[in-house]
């Protein structure tokens, strides 16, 4: 089995520097146990399938799906570790493919590609269309866990990192909000310094934290996954009583507070270009070399 994982997954273990003695354990789990703060993007992939079930709007849903992955390649719109896989068409065409074939089979276990492959607190290094697509119609998936944790997270700070639009941001945090048990913590400016920010950030890994203009810190968590790893006992008590939770509670706060997250949009589409090009500059780089060195692209 082991072999296996790296027979098929060989641009990963160069990726993250997954070496032969690390314990891997191939098993079976219900696909939402998959959702994490880690993998923000999963919602954008979400909102694209209820668009296409006729249950979100469809501009705005393929709006966010070509806006996170355009953030997520950095402008190059290639599937890493499938170089065939490349533009916008691509990706939605493989998409629908793969949920046609989730939502006919009729099997649980959705046996599509290789096993997915997670790291030690459940973040997919990979395969995250089948991931959405066995969640949204309620299926098992095979997976390799790798008993490792990955430096890489593709959370809120990913995405603004990539100069994704706050709003596609929040749309992505909304969705988390409506398939999660999470709370928002609502923090003066008074009871929270920066080392505890960075700290809560660091250590508990926050679906969406932001500091707005008018000095408070919203601060949204998952306690499904806070109580899977273990952490939920220290962080409750570090910040108190001071929170809303309940999917319609927490939608309608965040709803109320939108005007200032999204204030420091102005200057949005500048640092996008910059950090497009940016982006494409260095990914087009790396495309170089490893063809100088006679290695797969």
């Amino acid at each position: 089995m082991k072999d296996s994982f790296f027979e098929q997954y060989p641009y990963l273990c160069d990726t993250f520097f997954i070496k032969k003695n690390i314990r891997i354990e191939e098993k079976e789990v219900a696909a939402e146990e998959l959702i994490s703060p880690y993998r923000l993007d999963i919602m954008a992939k979400l909102l694209w399938i209820d668009a296409s079930e006729g249950k979100f709007d469809k501009t705005d849903a393929d709006k966010l799906y070509e806006a996170h992955l355009w953030a997520f390649s950095n402008g190059m719109m290639i599937e890493p570790g499938q170089s065939e896989k490349r533009g916008l068409d691509s990706y939605c065409t493989t998409f629908s493919g793969i949920c046609s074939k989730v939502r006919e089979t009729q099997n649980e276990l959705v046996e599509i590609g290789n096993p997915i492959p997670v790291d030690g607190k459940y973040m997919a290094m990979d395969g995250a269309h089948r991931i959405s697509a066995a969640i949204y119609y309620k299926r098992r998936l095979p997976i390799y866990r790798v008993y490792k944790v990955i430096p890489n997270k593709y959370d809120y700070r990913f995405f603004q990192r990539r100069y994704l639009a706050e709003e596609y941001i929040l749309m992505m945090v909304e969705k988390y909000v409506l398939m999660r048990n999470c709370r928002l913590y609502i923090i003066e400016k008074s009871k929270i310094s920066r080392d505890l920010r960075k700290q809560i950030y660091r250590e508990y890994a926050p679906v969406y934290m932001k500091k707005v203009s008018s000095g408070e810190l919203l601060l949204l968590i998952d306690c499904d996954w806070m109580k899977t790893c273990g952490k939920s006992d220290s962080l409750y008590k570090c910040l108190g009583d001071c929170y809303v939770e309940g999917k319609n509670e927490i939608s309608r706060e965040l709803a109320a507070w939108k005007a200032k997250l999204l204030i420091h949009e102005r200057g949005y589409a500048c640092k996008k270009r910059l950090g497009i090009l940016r982006g494409m500059c260095w990914n087009r780089f790396k495309i170089c070399v490893k063809r100088l060195m006679g290695r797969p692209i």
